[in-house]
């Protein structure tokens, strides 16, 4: 049965306050936006040699999703988009890249920033941020959505003609399968000429984002912070948001949202040796390499997301301010829950205390405003002059 009535309510609006502190600012989504909609026209640009071949260019990954997060620390946040050709029977991997690597390198200010990726060619801007654009045809053999990327992931070789390493894969569908566990319609709007290219969607406000996209927010701003110090352990997005969608139980409530998410993978972790994952708009594509590919990346992800169930699980059960901000920061990071717990202060408490409508729970203990249905009492207003 779904959890209607919240047990610790501090907890849930921190955690609400928390993901908006993880959204990108509003400068970083603009820039995002507008390298992409620049690099977007110069590759489907009329007198472009890409036109010919039919171009669609699309975002893919959690700027498509909505579960974008700010970085910790130092590091990039990033774009990822798909730029598909519709190319004769026989292309190699290697043409296909060098067709899209060669219309980025015409344009003088691209040329500066591009960098060779096993599966995307990279655009560094200065700053945070950079665009990885993945080449890709039809996957003629699968159909529908999906598409064939270089897989190139031991072999930079890119141009070897004899080079015929493809992924399959379906960004597309995959993004309508995570939606439709959101409970959510969302549609594309889409340029059907002869060059096609999507927008990047418009970002969703926190309290119009479904739960289950601020748990994986949350569950991926776990993973930054616990493998700062271990990035080549550190699990993928895909494989986060994946199980998330997999274990999203309909809960409104993010807190019981991730708690369920968290629950069932432990459970389905120690259920078997070796969790086998799949793309679920692709069953044939497996997204759990980097557990193949890194030595103790999987023993790693094991131990790690059972230590985050269970502190998770406890986080539920404290009160007072101070403690719960304290166990938030070992958990997400210091910088967005100061601020989060800041917002919180003057939402919940001090100006509810100025006004009259703070109460305390009488059983808990915990404040709340007015509106919490629950037994509580009254908490009077204090000048803090002494009186």
């Amino acid at each position: 049965m779904l959890v209607t009535a919240s047990a610790n309510h501090t907890l849930d609006t921190l955690l609400e306050l928390l993901c908006i502190q993880l959204q990108l600012t509003k400068t970083q989504d603009s820039r995002v936006r507008d390298h992409y909609r620049a690099v977007t026209n110069w590759l489907a640009a009329e007198g472009s040699p890409l036109r010919g071949f039919s171009p669609h260019i699309f975002p893919q990954g959690s700027q498509r999703l909505g579960t974008t997060t700010k970085p910790v620390g130092h590091a990039e946040f990033d774009l990822d988009a798909v730029c598909k050709l519709i190319l004769g029977p026989g292309c190699t991997p290697g043409e296909l890249y060098s067709l899209i690597w060669d219309r980025l390198a015409s344009n003088e200010t691209y040329r500066k920033m591009m960098r060779r990726m096993p599966r995307c060619i990279r655009l560094d801007y200065a700053g945070d941020f950079h665009l990885d654009i993945a080449p890709a045809i039809p996957d003629e053999t699968c159909g529908g959505n999906c598409i064939l990327v270089p897989d190139l992931r031991a072999d930079l070789s890119l141009l070897d003609p004899k080079n015929n390493s493809w992924k399959s894969t379906n960004p597309i569908d995959y993004a309508e399968w995570f939606e439709g566990k959101c409970v959510t319609a969302w549609v594309l709007e889409g340029n059907y000429a002869r060059a096609q290219v999507d927008p990047v969607p418009e970002t969703e406000s926190i309290h119009a984002k479904p739960a289950l996209k601020r748990s994986v927010q949350l569950f991926k701003r776990w993973r930054d912070v616990e493998y700062e110090q271990r990035p080549k352990l550190s699990p993928p997005s895909i494989i986060l948001t994946t199980l998330s969608g997999h274990f999203y139980e309909g809960h409104q409530l993010c807190t019981d949202a991730l708690q369920g998410i968290l629950d069932t993978t432990v459970a389905e972790l120690q259920a078997t040796e070796r969790l086998d994952l799949k793309n679920p708009a692709h069953p044939d594509e497996d997204i759990c390499e980097k557990w193949d590919d890194v030595d103790g990346a999987y023993e790693d992800f094991c131990d790690s997301v059972v230590e985050f169930r269970d502190r998770f699980e406890r986080l539920q059960s404290l009160r007072g301010l101070d403690v719960i901000q304290q166990e938030l920061t070992e958990l997400f990071g210091e910088s967005p829950v100061e601020s989060a717990i800041r917002s919180f202060v003057d939402q919940q408490i001090s100006i509810p205390r100025t006004n009259g409508t703070l109460k305390m729970q009488s059983r808990s203990g915990l404040l709340v405003p007015a509106t919490v249905s629950a037994p509580a009492i009254s908490v009077r207003q204090n000048t803090f002059h002494g009186d």
